[in-house]
């Protein structure tokens, strides 16, 4: 074995290969047929997003664990340990055991070289492989991209798509169209492809035709909204004359008629709730046939519901059940992706688990020092803009204060000025020893061009000491910029209250 301790491998992971990011299947296929690890489990759904994949995968992986099956999860980055990548039974794996699967790769991979991705993705599936009991199910989330994502080498049984918006366009392209292209790639012939974006851009349903998958996509197949009263969407196709309407009333899905020549369509939605009336997002015109309206993730506060389809083609609908910790596009994918998969889906289970839908780094509340902290990882502005909806709906008595720390190719201005309105003083860190990381400067002067009120720290830890000293009865500190920036505040955390 080349080195006894996972943060020695890591070390050199980084300086292997000469590019940090090098997309394509050629070199990991190689060496995952001499590991003989290409075929891992007998389902594999595999997650593709901009925003909310791990969310979906977490829900997906709850689920799966409550009905009994043995599941195997692959997600990144981590939060603070590399291990949590590789899950086994809801568990992080071993640093042991991530050593010798390290081994194992570094020994068969002969002259090939491979990405620190590469061989995290390779060390999963051995690790998957290496379980004395067989598992049913193994989760992957794809981390860059899809068509040529080191996961995609991975036939997927089911693929899900969440999100499309604007991020990592050096190597996905610079429009939703591109993306959507480079994203579906994850889908297959004669195999389920689930679309939770509510505004998809019509190169998902295009790959998906010419692939011959078989697309359901939110506001269409499955849908889901909050509160218990009725709902309605209207939509206009975006290539023809397709105009159709649709509601959600309190039985099935409803449907209305389009005209013709619609591939996709985009519209806006208005249901009531049982707490009053909240606007939500609608699709119709989808492909010359039925257009739909779904309430997206909503604004309102309470239950909601999923109404989706079965195996067999049957609806399948869960009423009034408890808002979860997590976005409810990702969640309500995560349940059609499961249908797809023919996994039972018993009702008072679902009842069960969901409400305790949760993920580290996600919309995750803690306290310290008796002040509110709410911490979550988003970092372009789709996830910014989602995380204020989010503000909105959880009001404190006083004002927030926010710390943040991003990386420097990411869109400072978009993510952050899609906060601004609810903070009332930021306070930004750098990134110590983080090649890509803004500099506190940079940040500084992206939200000073916000017209934003912003104090410039070292570090992250001391923009999150002078955040909560600011604070006081009634207000809130919150976290945001990177799975960095929230770790650093983690540690900060644990450090403070030793």
């Amino acid at each position: 074995m080349r080195f006894t301790s996972l943060r020695a491998w890591l070390d050199w992971l980084e300086q292997l290969h000469p590019a940090a990011i090098e997309l394509g299947l050629d070199r990991i296929g190689k060496v995952a047929q001499a590991l003989g690890v290409l075929q891992v489990a007998p389902t594999v759904i595999t997650v593709a997003g901009t925003n909310g994949k791990g969310s979906c995968v977490a829900a997906m992986e709850q689920l799966l664990l409550d009905a009994g099956y043995r599941v195997g999860a692959y997600t990144s980055p981590h939060l603070e340990h590399y291990c949590e990548r590789i899950r086994v039974q809801g568990q992080a794996v071993s640093e042991a055991a991530v050593c010798a699967a390290f081994a194992r790769i570094d020994a068969a991979r002969g002259d090939t070289s491979l990405t620190y991705f590469e061989f995290g993705t390779l060390a999963a599936m051995a690790i998957f492989l290496a379980q004395s009991d067989t598992l049913d199910v193994i989760l992957l989330e794809v981390g860059l991209g899809g068509r040529l994502d080191a996961v995609n080498l991975w036939d997927a049984d089911v693929a899900v798509i969440t999100s499309i918006a604007l991020d990592h366009q050096a190597w996905l392209g610079n429009d939703r169209e591109t993306i959507g292209r480079e994203k579906a790639g994850v889908l297959r012939a004669g195999r389920p492809a689930i679309c939770a974006d509510p505004q998809p851009p019509a190169s998902i349903a295009a790959v998906a035709a010419d692939k011959g998958a078989e697309l359901l996509s939110i506001g269409r197949e499955f849908a889901c909204w909050t509160g218990t009263g009725s709902f309605s969407g209207t939509g206009t196709g975006s290539h023809g004359d397709s105009h159709g309407t649709g509601s959600h009333g309190t039985g099935a899905v409803g449907t209305g008629t389009a005209g013709t020549g619609g591939d996709t369509g985009s519209g806006t939605g208005t249901y009531t709730a049982g707490t009053g009336t909240d606007t939500g997002t609608g699709i119709g015109g989808a492909g010359g046939g039925a257009g739909t309206g779904t309430a997206g993730s909503g604004t309102g506060t309470g239950n909601w519901c999923f109404s989706g389809r079965g195996p067999a083609g049957e609806v399948v609908r869960f009423d009034d059940l408890a808002l979860p910790g997590l976005p409810l596009p990702s969640v309500a994918a995560g349940l059609q992706a499961l249908l797809c998969a023919g996994i039972a889906l018993p009702e008072a289970r679902v009842r069960t688990v969901v409400p305790r839908l949760s993920l580290r780094g996600r919309l995750q509340s803690l306290t310290f020092r008796g002040i509110d902290i709410l911490l979550d990882v988003a970092h372009n502005p789709a996830a910014a803009a989602y995380l204020q909806r989010q503000l909105r709906q959880r009001p404190v008595p006083g004002a927030t204060y926010a710390v943040a720390a991003m990386m420097a190719d990411k869109d400072l201005e978009g993510t952050l000025g899609a906060l601004t309105e609810q903070v009332a003083a930021w306070f930004v860190g750098g990134l110590a020893g983080v090649a890509r990381a803004a500099s506190a400067a940079q940040l500084q002067q992206a939200l000073t061009r916000l017209s934003a009120r912003v104090s410039a720290c070292d570090t992250v830890a001391e923009a999150f000491d002078r955040a909560v000293a600011a604070a006081g009865p009634g207000d809130r500190v919150l976290v945001i910029g990177s799975f960095l920036t929230v770790a650093a505040v983690l540690a900060q955390c644990r450090k403070g209250e030793a």
